[in-house]
């Protein structure tokens, strides 16, 4: 099969489009014949350094992965061959495992390839009206806004949320569910053309952070009220801002950190004073998949697609991202 696979640290030098052999299943796993996959900030970050444990050089990435069931471990019930299927490429440990949980794409291989093997328990059946770039561009983002705002982020109808990143894929999963709910949001970013396609998605408001001060912005927007949320993936550029911005009592959702690891908190007696609770997304659970896995089925959610092309293209895709260049997800069809 064609596969991209990576064979160093560093930057497009580190991949190669070559062939190598189709995997082997496991008693529980199926092979998955690709038909779309989509790309995320974590390919480009392993590119560069490891971050998942468990990681391993040769590395084939591609997370977000969905396609048809070819063929089917011992197992496995055989009547899912030729089956439609997304796959949730969140592979949990085993109960009172110490080994790290598996991630496709992550820390195995992933759909950057013709083929991908997966545990049958992480496939969700594909309705014939979702096509498979919308699919691909659904799971790892859509799962994690879903957790980030309406799991450990509890927002509610008639409430604020604010959403950094104007180029982000998470920012506009934000603002659709967000939206879903009732809520309100208000995105901050820098890329002018970015925000106002954020407003035609359905953000509330939509603030310049290069010309106009985040906090005082949220102020006049909530009557100097606050937000009631944050969802914070940027990371160090943006978390002061971040504290700032958020309404007594309210809750900061820490979901990335692109912009740095390092981040700083003016006031801690403000923090206290305000009872503010800052939250570590974490890894979304499968019930955060299916509950978004619904509502993109449903037509709840709609992932939007900047650009599609075949496995060639994940070097320039990858260096697209980099630029910041797309509005939406960009997705290879192998």
């Amino acid at each position: 099969m064609r596969a991209v696979v990576q064979w160093c640290h560093g930057g497009p030098e580190a991949l190669t489009l070559e062939s190598v052999p189709v995997p082997r299943l496991a008693p529980h796993e199926v092979l998955v014949a690709v038909q779309a996959s989509g790309l995320n900030r974590l390919d480009l970050t392993q590119r560069e350094r490891p971050i998942l444990q468990g990681f391993r050089l040769p590395h084939i990435a591609g997370m977000d992965v969905t396609g048809v069931i070819m063929e089917a471990g011992t197992e496995v019930n055989s009547a899912h061959i030729g089956q439609r299927v997304v796959v949730d490429p969140n592979v949990p440990a085993p109960a009172g495992s110490e080994r790290a949980r598996t991630v496709i794409g992550g820390n195995v291989p992933g759909g950057f390839a013709e083929v991908c093997v997966v545990p049958a328990s992480n496939l969700h059946a594909l309705p014939d009206f979702v096509p498979p770039e919308v699919a691909a561009a659904f799971p790892t983002v859509y799962s994690t806004a879903w957790r980030s705002v309406l799991g450990v982020g509890e927002l509610q109808a008639g409430q604020w949320v604010l959403v950094h990143g104007s180029s982000s894929t998470l920012t506009m999963a934000v603002v659709q569910i967000a939206g879903m709910v009732g809520a309100r949001t208000l995105v901050a970013g820098r890329d002018a053309g970015h925000l106002r396609r954020m407003k035609d998605l359905g953000a509330d408001v939509v603030v310049d952070n290069t010309e106009v001060d985040v906090v005082s912005a949220v102020s006049r927007v909530t009557s100097g009220r606050g937000v009631d949320l944050v969802v914070d993936h940027v990371g160090g550029a943006t978390f002061a801002a971040s504290v700032g911005a958020v309404a007594r009592g309210g809750r900061i959702v820490v979901a990335g950190n692109v912009s740095g690891d390092t981040a700083r908190i003016d006031s801690l007696s403000g923090l206290h004073h305000k009872g503010i609770q800052i939250i570590g997304c974490g890894s979304y659970s499968p019930e955060d998949f299916r509950l978004a896995f619904d509502a993109l089925c449903s037509g709840l959610l709609a992932p939007v697609i900047a650009d599609v092309g075949g496995l060639d293209c994940v070097v320039p895709f990858q260096e697209r991202i980099l630029r910041g260049e797309p509005f939406g997800k960009l997705v290879v069809l192998p």
